[in-house]
């Protein structure tokens, strides 16, 4: 997933999703360090996509509330 939060593929119901099953993967302990690696960035992009996406909806909240 990339960071472009106007992706209409995102959703962050299941970027949340994604995000605890990396974690689940990363606890385990049966991942390769390449793996870990890989998981590890992929959480990262998801969580700035996420961040991006709720600072979009938030200043769009804020547009409304200013109606």
């Amino acid at each position: 997933m990339d960071n472009n939060v106007s992706n209409n593929d995102f959703s962050i119901e299941n970027a949340f999703t994604r995000l605890r099953e990396i974690n689940q993967q990363l606890e385990s302990q049966n991942v390769s360090l390449k793996d870990s690696i890989a998981l590890y960035s992929e959480g990262v992009n998801l969580v700035n996509t996420c961040k991006n996406y709720l600072t979009e909806v938030e200043k769009e909240i804020q547009e409304l509330s200013n109606v």
